[in-house]
C-alpha cells in the first residue's frame, strides 16, 4: 500500500466519521424540533384553557355583578318607601298631637 492509498483510506474514514457526524446531528435536530413542536403544543392548550377560564369567571362575575346591582337598587327602592312611610307616621303623630 503506497502513501496514496494510505491517504485515500484516511479521507474515506474521516468522510464517514462525519457522515456518521452530521446524521447524528440531523437525528439531533428532529428531536430538538419534535420537543419545541410539543412545547407549543402544550403552550397552545394552556393558552385555549386559561383564556376559557377567564372568560368563565369573567360571565359568572358580570351575573354576580348584576345580581349584586339589582339587589341594590331593590334595597334603595325599600329604602324610599321607609322614609316616605316614616314621613306620614310623623305627620300622622304631630296631627294626633295637635288634636289633643
Amino acid at each position: 500500500m503506497n502513501n496514496e492509498d494510505k491517504i485515500l483510506a484516511i479521507l474515506e474514514s474521516i468522510q464517514k466519521q462525519i457522515e456518521s457526524m452530521e446524521n447524528r446531528f440531523d437525528t439531533m435536530e428532529n428531536n430538538t424540533n419534535n420537543r419545541f413542536d410539543a412545547m407549543d403544543n402544550r403552550f397552545d392548550a394552556m393558552e385555549e384553557f386559561i383564556t376559557k377560564e377567564i372568560q368563565s369567571t369573567r360571565d359568572e362575575l358580570k351575573l354576580e355583578i348584576q345580581y349584586v346591582y339589582d339587589e341594590v337598587k331593590d334595597m334603595k327602592d325599600g329604602f324610599n318607601n321607609i322614609e316616605q312611610v316614616t314621613a306620614k307616621n310623623w305627620l300622622d303623630i304631630s296631627r294626633l298631637k295637635a288634636v289633643r
